[in-house]
């Protein structure tokens, strides 16, 4: 088990060396993905759907901030819109406008999933999404996540109704916005995802947030399980295409990946857990500290250990020594050394490094207190 951890902090330290190297090459996948489904899913625009266009583009994502991904992908979109017809076109751009104004503006900092969600549910890994979501951002990412998954309703859609609306005369605008508007708003799939992959998130944050033992593991079950509950459910009461049979290999996937977060982003060791009570003139403080484990925990053991042997051997050494010469005054001279060396041998490393933790946190609770008094 020490080789693992030890594993993890060494792939933790590759990662934050070479950083601008992996963000890039990420990015650069992640634009190239979404641009090829954008062409692939509508394709109305065929010079659009060149190989060197994607790479160009793709390749400015990667070393531009995520806006300018954003960007690009929806201009890409309101392109192929255009191909397809000008209503679909207003109605894109539209549709856009609205999810700027009232959900996106709000949580600039999470913008990168206005790409990852689509592209997720393209490819049926919608509870990748709200359970690795829920592990590691803030309730503000639900934000970006259900406008998200609005787009990819409104990808599918103009996809589906381009055939309809390709030929249409510019006197049937209103008929064909509203059109495409109830089949937006109307789709069943779209309005049971979004209840879903919004549960499951408040679902996992919460439980993750819990001062419980293991909860990262605990909000990862119970957040698989609801999605697959709240879809078994949703398919009992109400008229959708999505079953648990498609839906299994993302919710398999969520684990195995949620498994991934939580061995490099927890890495807690419970069972050195230790509970604190303090208290002053007006306050109890009740205080719960769980070490974090990390490759350099085991390396101090290791470090601690040999200069317990090397004290203990040098005494043994003298003991045979002096027992040579007879064995009646040997054997009253070697009893009280051997005592001795046992409870020298005997005194435990760990619970001192403890101690001297504890005095360094009642310190700094102490000082704390004192800022908040003053």
């Amino acid at each position: 088990m020490e080789q693992v951890w030890k594993f993890r902090r060494l792939c933790i330290n590759v990662a934050e060396e070479y950083d601008f190297l992996f963000v890039p090459l990420l990015k650069f996948v992640v634009a190239f993905l979404a641009f090829s489904t954008i062409n692939k899913e509508i394709g109305y625009m065929t010079m659009l759907d060149n190989m060197f266009i994607l790479l160009a583009l793709s390749l400015l994502s990667a070393v531009l901030p995520n806006m300018v991904m954003i960007m690009l992908a929806a201009v890409l979109l309101i392109l192929q819109s255009y191909g397809v017809h000008l209503f679909a076109c207003v109605f894109v751009v539209l549709m856009l406008l609205l999810l700027y104004i009232f959900l996106q503006r709000f949580s600039d900092k999470y913008s990168l999933l206005l790409i990852l969600t689509p592209l997720a549910m393209h490819f049926g890994l919608a509870p990748v999404v709200a359970v690795a979501g829920g592990l590691l951002l803030e309730p503000v990412a639900l934000l970006p996540i259900c406008s998200g998954t609005l787009i990819y309703a409104i990808i599918s859609v103009v996809a589906q109704c381009a055939a309809t609306i390709h030929g249409v005369e510019i006197k049937e605008f209103t008929t064909v916005i509203t059109q495409l508007l109830d089949s937006v708003m109307g789709k069943t799939d779209t309005v049971l995802l979004l209840i879903i992959m919004a549960s499951v998130f408040l679902i996992v944050y919460a439980l993750r947030r819990l001062s419980v033992a293991y909860s990262w593991q605990i909000a990862l079950v119970c957040g698989a399980v609801a999605f697959l509950v709240l879809l078994m459910a949703g398919g009992f009461f109400m008229e959708t295409s999505m079953t648990a049979g498609k839906m299994f290999p993302g919710i398999l996937a969520a684990v195995l990946l949620g498994e991934l977060l939580v061995f490099f982003c927890s890495g807690l060791e419970y069972t050195k857990t230790q509970r604190l009570q303090f208290e002053d003139d007006d306050y109890y403080y009740y205080v719960k500290a769980v070490p974090k484990i990390d490759g350099d925990y085991f390396d101090e053991d290791e470090e601690e250990e040999p200069e317990i042997q090397t004290s203990v051997r040098p005494e043994r050494q003298s003991v045979k020594t002096q027992t040579r010469p007879g064995r009646q005054p040997v054997k009253a001279q070697t009893r009280p050394e051997r005592q001795s060396v046992k409870t020298q041998t005997s005194e435990p490393v760990r619970p001192a490094q403890q101690d001297v933790q504890i005095d360094d946190l009642e310190s700094r609770l102490e000082k704390a207190m004192q800022e908040i008094q003053e």
